[in-house]
């Protein structure tokens, strides 16, 4: 898991070049354009010296089946790790789990969804979202 957060870290940093109290970044999968709305919503919740929470909201959904990403993550500076702390409402996951249990999830569930950020980050990489894709917009 430790990898994984460190590669998250990574991912991040490119996307989001800074992590400015209370700034939303919109972007755009792939080619913008102009009024097009955007794909993706990155919240700096909070930010200091050695970390930061960020509110990553994908905003149009997968499919009909599947709710879109939604998801805070813990940036660490001073380990260069991103840890997610909640995902679609769900927070403090534990590192294992007895299976059965009785909220159903998996024995890994903390390691899944770090790697599915790390899944999540690297296409949005993959699919152009760079630093010169981002608009920083004040939050209103």
């Amino acid at each position: 898991m430790h990898t994984d957060c460190e590669i998250n870290y990574r991912r991040l940093r490119q996307i989001l070049p800074g992590f400015e109290n209370g700034a939303t970044y919109q972007m755009h999968l792939g080619e913008e354009s102009g009024d097009q709305e955007p794909d993706i919503l990155f919240s700096i919740v909070s930010s200091s010296r050695y970390t930061a929470e960020v509110d990553i909201h994908q905003l149009s959904a997968i499919s009909d089946w599947c709710e879109a990403p939604s998801m805070r993550v813990r940036v660490y500076h001073d380990t260069r790790m991103v840890e997610v702390i909640r995902y679609q409402g769900v927070a403090r996951f534990r590192a294992t789990y007895s299976y059965p249990n009785d909220r159903m999830r998996q024995p890994d569930e903390k390691s899944a969804v770090n790697r599915l950020l790390a899944d999540w980050l690297q296409l949005c990489l993959e699919l152009g979202c760079a630093a010169a894709g981002i608009s920083a917009q004040p939050e209103l």
